[in-house]
This record gives structure tokens, C-alpha cells and sequence, in this order.
């Protein structure tokens, strides 16, 4: 039996919907540790900003969905709701779809005066609203194949939020991200968001602390992770860092508290529960346990886990703290994180599509139109497991090319790999797994191929 319920206390919309359930025998479970275990993965909500003047209808939206998969759907129930602004909820069963795996909920309510919506969706009265279960084996692809499908389906919707994240997207970024005619898919972290609440400075406080906290990763059945009192100069790091240790337990489950995760070569931090840690921040300080009181703070409270440093501070009780170590030795150059296999077949699929679009940057430095540095990245074994070996990733600076093969000088001695700074390689097209153009008009890589293009007028 699945349970579909709205979990949030608001919407743009405005309306509140009676939990649903729908007798089909599918258990959802959270494949995840006991401790990080979720009651219930959280539902993914969406909501379709509408232009016309009159809301959708249902047998509409059931006609554009049917056409989409060039098959029928199937409406499983049409429902009563305690809201009376909302003109209409109904279930659907979609086309057995890679990633659509559950029913969708779907409604028609009025859209929310004053709602901060963006410029596309600024004149839209009314919306639709779409509610469903992602798929726990395949998160990722189950998001996608939702977007896709609504953007797809309704190319009237001018833009869609995704309430989970708080994010609109306009009608250029859905065609540019979920309707592209390739196959890279949309990378991992429009799963989810970071948010930071920063302390404010007075005169007893000179530096301010930030709090990082993720909001998306519940409905993927996993925990919402989080960084405290990260001081505000490093805020931007931390981010970066907390981002990147998000995608990696899409792969590679939070382990345990206090047990060691690692995240690169001598790398590693330890999960804690946000009650572990909370209650010890100093006054005013924020995460604290007064951001997790209160209805308006829901979404701060729940299985949560802090990202620490595996060193503990304290002679009478553990005290943990941010990973600054690691965060530093990342600074340094001389540290690098794991790229999960997602992740890398993504970027290097983006690289060697666009691939034509580096070499025109290299002609026009060739040629003295441009002045750039460009870049190569290459994956480079770094153990001899032949299941599954590992690889770093590293950079080589581009020299010229020998035909088809791009000559280059490593710029930093590699961590694990067994190579020197300075040496020289040839890089086939094919091993590939990023690229960068550094000039005065911008830094560019292969997902700013087009921009790049009319920066540097190649």
C-alpha cells in the first residue's frame, strides 16, 4: 500500500490534500542503515505554473499525458478534498515507464497571490499541482523521467517548482535540462538544494558562523545532511564539499555514527545525528535546537545527519566539529575527492560531446584570435582491481595535438595515480573525462560550450 501525502505545510498553490491511498501491494522501504532509516521517503511535489485564464481540466492533462507516452492513462480515482479552492484532484497510473514506477497525484488549484514566483510564471492565476513517489533504486533517473515528463507532455507550462527544493525552472532551463535531444542526463544535485543561514555579526560576534543544510535528499530515502558553525570565509568550500559528499551517498550509503566514510584518498569524514550536535552550539549560533521548533520548522528537524571531522575535540564528552582538515588539504591541491561512477560517466560524456568545441577554442589560441589556457582531465587507474578499479582524475594543461591526440603536461603529481608533475602524455578523444577553457572572457567547460562560443566569438 502506498501513502501519498503533501508534507509540507504549504504550497504556492495554497491547498492542503487528504492522504490518498492506492491498493496496488507496493512496499516502499528505505534501503538505508537502521540508523538514518526514514519512517517513509518523503514524496516529490511539484507544482505547473498555468497560463491560460481558466484552470487545467482533467481529462486535458490525462489527453496531453497519453499523447507524451503514445499510450492511455489510466485515471485510478477521482478524489474529494477538504480544500474548496481546489477544483479537482485525481490519481493517475502513468505507462509502466523506467523511473515512473508509482501513481501520480495531480490537482487544479488557484495559484498564491504574492508567491515569489519568477517572471515566466508571474502572470499564471492558476496551477497544477503533481504529486508522486520516486524511485529508491534509481532517484535520479526517477526525477528526470518526472520532469521530462510534465515538460514534455504540457509545452504550455511556462515553469515548474519543485517544492522540495524551492527551485523554479523556466520553460529555456526544462528544454535546456530535462527535453535535450542527447543522452546525458541532468546531473545528480537538481535533487536537491543547500541553503545557508549565516550568524549575524555584532560587536561580540567578529566571525560569523554559517549553517549549511540540504533540503531534497528525504525523498530519495536518505537523510538530509548538514554543516555547523562553518566559519563564513569558508562557507563557500564547505558547500562545495557537502555537495559533492550528497552525491556520493546516493551511491555509497551514510555509514553509521562515528564510523569513518571515506570521500577521497586520506579523506574522510563521520556522519552525526543533528541531536548529537545541536543542542552544544553556542547561543545564537545557527542550527541550534530553537531552528528545529515549530510547524515552519519541519523541514529542519527529522533524520538529519551532521557531516563532522573524524577527529574528536573534548576531554569529557565528544565534541565534533566541521571537517575543517579536510576542507583545507582540498585547498591545498593536494587532496582530491572520489567522483562517484555517476557522476563521471556524465561529465565525461558532456566532454567528449563537446570535444569539437575545445579544439575550435585551441585553434583560436593557435591562430593568436584568443588567449586561453586550456585543460584536460584524464581518468588514471589508481589500483589494479580489474572488476572495478578505481581512478583519480586529473589535469593535464593542453600542449597541441598530434592528429586527433591531444599532447599534455600533468600540472599536479597525482595522489594515487603513479605518475610525476610535468609528465608528458598523449590523450586520446576517448579517455576524456572533462575539459576547461580559462581565459578573459570567462572560464568555460563543456557544459558552457555555447557560451564559450559567443565569449570568445570561435
Amino acid at each position: 500500500m502506498v501513502i501519498l501525502q503533501r508534507t509540507r505545510p504549504e504550497t504556492p498553490g495554497g491547498g492542503t490534500i487528504a492522504p490518498v491511498q492506492y491498493e496496488d501491494d507496493v512496499q516502499l522501504e528505505s534501503p538505508i542503515d537502521e540508523a538514518w532509516a526514514l519512517p517513509q521517503p518523503e514524496p516529490t511535489n511539484l507544482i505547473a505554473a498555468w497560463p491560460r485564464s481558466q484552470p487545467p481540466v482533467l481529462d486535458e492533462i490525462v489527453a496531453a499525458l497519453s499523447r507524451h507516452f503514445g499510450q492511455d492513462v489510466q485515471v485510478l480515482d477521482e478524489l474529494d478534498t477538504d480544500a474548496p479552492e481546489i477544483q479537482w484532484t485525481a490519481a493517475l497510473k502513468l505507462p509502466d515507464t523506467e523511473g515512473l514506477a508509482y501513481p501520480i497525484m495531480v490537482w487544479a488549484e488557484p495559484a498564491r497571490e504574492g508567491a515569489d514566483h519568477p517572471p515566466a510564471a508571474a502572470g499564471c492565476h492558476w496551477v497544477l499541482g503533481i504529486e508522486t513517489m520516486l524511485d529508491q533504486d534509481d532517484p535520479v533517473t526517477s526525477h528526470h523521467v518526472l520532469m521530462r515528463t510534465i515538460a514534455g507532455a504540457l509545452p504550455i507550462v511556462p515553469a515548474i517548482l519543485d517544492i522540495n527544493t524551492s527551485i523554479w525552472r523556466d520553460r529555456a532551463e526544462l528544454q535546456r535540462t530535462y527535453l535535450a535531444e542527447n543522452d546525458i542526463e541532468p546531473p545528480a544535485d537538481g535533487l536537491w538544494t543547500i541553503q545557508a543561514v549565516q550568524q549575524q555579526s555584532s560587536e561580540t560576534v567578529t566571525n560569523p558562523r554559517v549553517w549549511l543544510h540540504t533540503h531534497g535528499l528525504w525523498r530519495c530515502g536518505l537523510p538530509e545532511l548538514e554543516m555547523l558553525e562553518v566559519p563564513t570565509a569558508d562557507a563557500s568550500a564547505a558547500a562545495m564539499l557537502l555537495n559533492d559528499i550528497a552525491e556520493m551517498t546516493l551511491e555509497q550509503r551514510p555509514s553509521q555514527p562515528e564510523q569513518v566514510y571515506e570521500i577521497g584518498v586520506d579523506l574522510a569524514v563521520t556522519f552525526q545525528p543533528w541531536e548529537s550536535v545541536a543542542p552544544f552550539l553556542e547561543q545564537g549560533v545557527p542550527g541550534g535546537e530553537s531552528d528545529r521548533q515549530g510547524e515552519h520548522n519541519i523541514g529542519h528537524a527529522g533524520v538529519r545527519a551532521v557531516v563532522c571531522a573524524v577527529e574528536q575535540k573534548g576531554t569529557y564528552r565528544k565534541v565534533w566539529t566541521w571537517p575543517e582538515q579536510v576542507i583545507r588539504q582540498l585547498q591545498s591541491g593536494h587532496a582530491a575527492l572520489y567522483m562517484t561512477h555517476r557522476a563521471g560517466q556524465r561529465q565525461a560524456a558532456l566532454a567528449r560531446s563537446r570535444w569539437a568545441s575545445f579544439r575550435n577554442a585551441y585553434a583560436a589560441v593557435e591562430s593568436g584570435e584568443a588567449d586561453a589556457t586550456l585543460l584536460v582531465k584524464v581518468a588514471i587507474a589508481i589500483d589494479t582491481q580489474p572488476e572495478q578499479p578505481r581512478h583519480e582524475h586529473v589535469w593535464f594543461e593542453l600542449t597541441g595535438f598530434d592528429g586527433d591526440i591531444a599532447l599534455g603536461t600533468l600540472l599536479n603529481t597525482p595522489v594515487g595515480a603513479a605518475m610525476q608533475r610535468g609528465q608528458q602524455m598523449r590523450i586520446d578523444a576517448s579517455r576524456v573525462t572533462d575539459w576547461q577553457v580559462q581565459s578573459s572572457a570567462g572560464s568555460f567547460g563543456p557544459e558552457d560550450a555555447e557560451r564559450m562560443a559567443a565569449s570568445m566569438k570561435l
